[in-house]
């Protein structure tokens, strides 16, 4: 029995920790409802007329879209790894 909790548990945690890495968690808890969360501290994106993103690694393009989904985007630059 105590077995079965402690692979349960450790289950888990590592559902938890492959969640937590994933790029569009993270952000869909910074930006939402077409503002920026930053701590404590919210700013309205609407009040701006054109927003860009630079995005730079492997999940840059993931990142991207997933900011495009969750607020309007006018352009920007995404770097990513060459596949070779």
């Amino acid at each position: 029995m105590q077995q079965l909790a402690s692979k349960k548990l450790a289950l888990s945690i590592i559902e938890q920790g492959i969640s937590g890495a994933m790029p569009n968690v993270t952000l869909e808890k910074i930006v939402k409802q077409n503002s920026l969360h930053v701590g404590k501290k919210k700013i309205p994106l609407g009040k701006y007329r054109r927003i860009y993103v630079v995005a730079i690694g492997k999940s840059a393009d993931s990142m991207t879209n997933t900011i495009d989904s969750l607020t309007r985007i006018h352009g920007g630059l995404v770097v990513i790894p060459d596949s070779d």
